[in-house]
């Protein structure tokens, strides 16, 4: 080969690799994956979040534990949820159950007390 077929292989390649570069980026911000940079630069991502939604990300809940979870800690029956809810009272039972394997705890006032609601 001689010089210039090297210099356009060479080419084509850093193309190629600056292609890729580019396609991953728009890809990252298609997910809304945040480097490190961008949050450190709006402090309102930080701050807005309180320890309520941080413990609910970090134990996986759903959004349904996440109701059910608000209407026991404002002291409501499984019966009276179940009602709000249009769900059975069994299925109460089941998502506080699953509730209580995921943040580890044994009863309704160390789950509303790990989580931060009270």
């Amino acid at each position: 080969m001689n010089i210039a077929t090297e210099i356009v292989f060479l080419s084509i390649l850093l193309l190629q690799l600056s292609l890729i570069i580019m396609v991953l980026i728009l890809f990252n911000k298609h997910r809304g994956v945040h480097h490190p940079a961008t949050i450190d630069s709006d402090p309102e991502d930080i701050h807005s979040i309180d320890s309520f939604t941080i413990n609910c990300k970090r134990y996986f809940l759903t959004a349904r534990e996440i109701e059910i979870l608000k209407l026991i800690s404002d002291g409501l029956p499984y019966k009276l949820i179940a009602s709000q809810l249009c769900i059975s009272e069994y299925t109460v039972s089941t998502h506080v159950k699953n509730m209580f394997t995921k943040v580890d705890v044994t009863n309704k006032m160390e789950l509303v007390s790990r989580i931060g609601l009270k």
